[in-house]
């Protein structure tokens, strides 16, 4: 069993102490219930995710979320500790936010795993609504594998610019593109045969990702018609 009971409430006992010197005192804890498990998760999902892209990162170290949070950009500033932890799964790249991802995220209340972005740029999402719009069965065909998984995320009240057939107005609507699983079970988590439906999800995004990286080497430029500004984020 690489995932432990002891996991989750320790967790969130670090983050109701919300101390440096608690977190300290118990490091040894952390790593043992928490950072060394996830890495041999990683070492389980990175053949998988390598064949999907061979430049994708899965050095552990590089992989998993920290425990700290960062306050520097937050309203809540008194919190020093989440009690949730991921893996993300990408290539390396200055503006790590504006790339898709795979990942796989623990919370006190489920876990879930999925692909996607943190935060997509405008002109990616102008580019995917033009080829929603230009090319509405091959996007189809990109979409289909998608058995499991679940576009997640906030979709614009004013329609862009653009026609698209009535079946993928949600993708078309889309703020950002977010496929997800999500699992209340947190006892699932407890036999590793969890991570056949990670690597099955992955593997079912695949298709997805490798559209979003080739939108990602086109081209930047303005497009005549509205391109609405993008403010939506996710928690990994």
């Amino acid at each position: 069993m690489i995932v432990s009971y002891k996991m989750l409430p320790f967790l969130a006992e670090n983050r109701k102490k919300n101390s440096r010197v608690w977190y300290l005192d118990h490091k040894e804890e952390y790593k043992k219930l928490v950072y060394l498990p996830f890495s041999e998760i990683v070492k389980v999902l990175a053949p998988d995710v390598l064949r999907i892209d061979s430049l994708i990162v899965t050095e552990p170290r590089y992989a998993i979320s920290r425990l700290n949070r960062d306050t520097r950009f937050s309203k809540d500033k008194s919190t020093l500790y989440r009690d949730n932890v991921w893996i993300t799964f990408k290539r390396p790249s200055a503006r790590w936010s504006s790339a898709p991802a795979f990942y796989l995220e623990v919370m006190q209340t489920g876990w879930r795993y999925g692909m996607g972005y943190y935060c997509c740029g405008a002109q990616t999402m102008s580019l995917f609504r033009k080829y929603i719009s230009e090319h509405p069965e091959d996007f189809r065909k990109i979409i289909r594998p998608l058995k499991s998984l679940y576009l997640d995320t906030e979709k614009y009240k004013r329609r862009p610019a653009g026609d698209c057939p009535d079946d993928l107005a949600d993708w078309f609507m889309a703020k950002s593109v977010h496929v997800t699983y999500w699992e209340p079970d947190t006892e699932k988590l407890y036999n590793d045969s969890f991570l056949d439906d990670v690597r099955s999800g992955f593997l079912q995004a695949a298709p997805l990702y490798k559209f979003l990286m080739e939108l990602e080497t086109l081209p930047r430029q303005e497009e005549d018609g509205y391109i609405p500004e993008n403010r939506v984020e996710f928690e990994w």
